[in-house]
């Protein structure tokens, strides 16, 4: 691994404490102060057990905004549009 390449990442739960570690070492001096500021944020938001998830997020949406990205699924009809869907057969059946 080169001096500041960084492991790559495919979703925001592959970004672990020792992740921003590494990637806070090897950031340039306004990325290392904006995690520092924001990590400690959230240490006295939420304290040093719970503070890494909402950290996580920020840092993802700054850094990693591409893992964000919504993909669109084909949505799934509702409990009544399946209902009203399956009742309208059931009618063409009974005819």
């Amino acid at each position: 691994m080169k001096n500041n390449e960084v492991k790559e990442v495919t979703t925001v739960q592959d970004i672990s404490r020792e992740f921003v570690e590494e990637f806070g070492i090897k950031a340039n001096e306004e990325d290392f102060k904006w995690i520092a500021e924001r990590m400690s944020y959230w240490m006295k938001e939420k304290g040093d057990r719970y503070y890494f998830p909402p950290f996580r997020s920020e840092f993802a949406k700054k850094f990693f905004p591409e893992l964000l990205a919504k993909k669109s699924k084909k949505k799934k009809p509702s409990l009544l549009e399946d209902m009203i869907a399956k009742r309208e057969a059931q009618k063409k059946e009974d005819k």
